[in-house]
């Protein structure tokens, strides 16, 4: 203590010096002790300054936090009392009181004061905003009502402290009184609509306040009801009731391009849910909508595309993702453009892309009509193997002012088809033509890679071979398809060039069988690779076949088949690949994580080397804390 007095002495002389006035080195003194733990000290200075300055806002502060601190509730009323006394015009300070005096089981005393202050101060809508949040601070709802109801007369604006009557409401559960607050700030105040449908939302978070939202919002609706419509919409949405929600978008209607607009971010919402009937029905309407009225075509566009992405999210299945095994995975000359068969039935889906391509006859060419020309080939040939449509789509696709590397694609798929069809010299002639018209200063694209793949599948090997050889010479080993170009060389040096006969022989069959696969005759691709582990017997592309065999017949559905493939090829060079892809099969296709537990297992204990080690490992962590 003494050396606090010291410092405060010190401290004193030194300010005086300094010319700072006394007042306020003793503040700054009061600051210190107060900081050093100090309170009775503090208290002391800050009473003192009060005394020859009953102005000071800073002592009186201070010393007022002290009280409320020590709990002092008699002194902090005798405070706040003298405050007031010497300053009459401190209204926070009259509410403050007030307040103290609530806390301290005064409740009539406090009713007193505040409404005194009323008398005195009630003059703008800022005092009316504070009086208000100070009786709804204590749940005075009836004092809430009379100052609201006051302010809506003295200003002329009947919802006037809406919002924040509606925020007390919700805070109480009192949901319909909260309701008929919002609205009447949404109706009278468009500023607030916005804010007004995000309080509407959160209460539907609260299972009691549904049947309470809708009855009352539906109790509203007339024929100018366009706001109770669009928070009805968007409740039914929120509440995963699609068909009422389009319902209610469907009453707002199509009048204007913001109509428009909104009824397009509505119907992509729906498909970012996947709710696909009622989005198809939402592109549908509006599109229709937008044909009738003669609507901006980039909004046409943009409806025929999310309409397209519909389609398909209605007809694409999710590939069942391998983890681990993949055959030469992200390599262009072995990729898989086929998806899976959708499960939807053959006329179902044949009848809507007819009313797809109906409505594509009559939209005016775009960069938007060119998109969706294209993904409706995408549809024909990668799903429902329609090669003679894809073909027509994509050239309707390219006589509407693509974009360049739309344009690109498109000139690609349509030598894909060939390939798909079989027709191997017509693809190497399609593509041979695109190569020197092609502007580019890179040697290696995708068409040239086409023209390659050509060749190859039409068994002109040693052809192949060279055009490998003289393309790997033209790039490094950071050019995209580098990788992709050496994984090919090498297929072909190990299994044809430096291969017996009976090598040679396999190989060309295995080739024979990537060619059914371009078209997805799986079918006859497997039987291919059945016939050369028959008739080639040890032939070196054998294990690599049956890797292939095993993937085709997962993606055919032939689980127990697949399973069979790869644990045949344990005997193999491959033999980590198969007993990871029986693992996988096992576990998630078949549902029997023991079982895929023990292939794992035997990756790491016979296949050390093995790249696949470590993910497995880390894998079978995740997979025994899941059973466990």
């Amino acid at each position: 203590m003494r050396s606090l007095i010291g410092i405060f002495l010190l401290s004193l002389s030194l300010g005086q010096v300094a010319g700072l006035s006394e007042e306020r080195v003793l503040l700054s003194q009061a600051l210190l002790m107060e900081r050093a733990g100090d309170i009775n000290g503090a208290r002391i200075i800050y009473s003192s300054i009060l005394i020859s300055d009953p102005h000071n806002q800073r002592a009186f502060q201070q010393l007022k936090s002290i009280l409320i601190r020590l709990g002092e509730n008699e002194q902090i009323l005798e405070l706040m009392r003298d405050w007031l006394n010497s300053n009459p015009q401190d209204f926070h300070s009259r509410l403050d009181l007030g307040e103290a005096l609530y806390n301290n089981n005064q409740a009539d005393e406090a009713l007193k004061v505040w409404l005194e202050f009323e008398k005195d101060h009630l003059s703008s809508q800022t005092v009316f905003t504070k009086i208000f949040h100070v009786y709804a601070r204590f749940g005075l709802t009836e004092n809430m009502v009379r100052i609201q109801t006051l302010g809506r007369m003295r200003f002329s604006k009947p919802a006037f402290l809406a919002l924040e009557m509606g925020n007390y409401y919700q805070l109480r559960q009192a949901y319909d009184l909260a309701l008929e607050a919002y609205l009447l700030a949404a109706r009278n105040e468009p500023g607030l609509v916005n804010h007004v449908l995000d309080r509407i939302l959160l209460m539907s978070d609260f299972e009691s306040a549904l049947g309470i939202i809708e009855s009352s919002l539906l109790s509203q609706v007339d024929s100018s009801s366009v706001l109770i419509h669009e928070i009805l919409a968007a409740f039914y949405f929120k509440t995963g009731n699609f068909s009422k929600a389009l319902a209610q978008h469907k009453i707002l209607g199509l009048k204007s391009q913001a109509d428009y607009r909104r009824f397009l971010i509505f119907a992509g919402n729906l498909l970012e849910e996947k709710v696909i009937d009622q989005a198809l029905e939402a592109y549908h309407y509006l599109l229709d909508g937008l044909n009738e009225n003669k609507g901006p075509s980039n909004l046409i566009g943009e409806a025929l595309l999310g309409l397209g992405k519909t389609y398909e999210h209605q007809i694409i299945l999710d590939h069942n993702a391998l983890e681990f095994v993949a055959y030469f995975p992200n390599n262009i000359f072995f990729e898989d453009v086929f998806f899976r068969k959708p499960q939807v039935s053959s006329l179902s889906l044949v009848t809507a892309l007819e009313h797809y391509q109906s409505i594509l006859k009559d939209a005016a060419p775009s960069s938007s009509t060119a998109r969706v020309h294209f993904r409706l080939g995408e549809i024909q040939y990668r799903i429902i193997e329609d090669f003679s449509g894809a073909r027509q789509s994509y050239l309707s696709a390219l006589n509407s002012s693509p974009g360049q590397k739309l344009k690109n694609l498109i000139i690609l798929r349509l030598g894909d088809l060939y390939l798909a069809e079989g027709k191997l010299e017509e693809s190497a002639l399609y593509f041979q033509k695109l190569l020197p018209a092609e502007n580019s200063n890179d040697p290696i694209t995708r068409l040239s890679l086409r023209y390659l793949q050509s060749r190859l599948l039409s068994l002109e090997i040693d052809k192949s071979a060279e055009m490998l050889d003289s393309l790997l010479l033209e790039i490094s080993p950071q050019h995209l398809y580098f990788n992709d170009l050496v994984e090919l060389q090498e297929l072909i040096v190990n299994h044809y060039q430096e291969g017996s006969s009976k090598d040679r022989r396999a190989f060309e069959n295995y080739l024979r069988a990537e060619v059914f696969i371009r078209g997805n005759n799986l079918k006859q691709a497997l039987e291919i690779f059945a016939v050369n582990k028959v008739n080639f017997s040890g032939a070196s592309i054998n294990p690599l076949g049956s890797l292939r065999e095993a993937l085709l017949r997962l993606k055919a559905g032939d689980t127990e088949g697949a399973l069979k493939i790869s644990l045949s090829l344990t005997n193999t060079v491959l033999k980590d690949k198969g007993l990871a892809l029986a693992g996988e099969i096992s576990e998630n296709f078949l549902n029997n994580p023991k079982a895929a537990l023990i292939h794992y297992n035997r990756v790491l204990e016979e296949c050390s080397t093995s790249p696949l080690t470590e993910p497995i490992r880390l894998h079978i962590r995740k997979l025994g804390a899941k059973e466990s």
